[in-house]
């Protein structure tokens, strides 16, 4: 799962060492430092905030490259086929003409 450690360094709060740690700690995680802000960075330089968090979410490093467009993952569905056993007790994979509900329960 793609995550990001966002960081200000003038934060007197949470210092910037602290988010270093945690992005180092999660395997994978993108750590930005987002200079001249302090503990609200976010109030104080939105737009370098949301610059941060939109090229996170929209490049490579976010790792969304392996769902084609328009694919969903659902849980429970891998390797079943709608109705049996797991359709009788009402599980994820219910057939939709079933009177038991619909396809998926979240």
């Amino acid at each position: 799962m793609p995550c990001q450690v966002i960081a200000f360094a003038d934060d007197l709060v949470t210092p910037p060492h602290l988010g270093r740690e945690v992005a180092d700690a999660i395997p994978g995680a993108v750590f930005e430092l987002i200079e001249g802000c302090g503990h609200y960075g976010y109030l104080e330089d939105p737009a370098a905030v949301n610059k941060a968090v939109v090229q996170f979410l929209t490049g490579p490093a976010a790792g969304w490259e392996h769902l084609r467009p328009g694919r969903v993952e659902r849980p429970g569905r891998r390797g079943k086929a709608r109705g049996g056993r797991d359709a009788r007790r009402g599980i994820a994979g219910t057939s939709p003409s079933s009177s038991e509900g619909p396809l998926y329960r979240w």
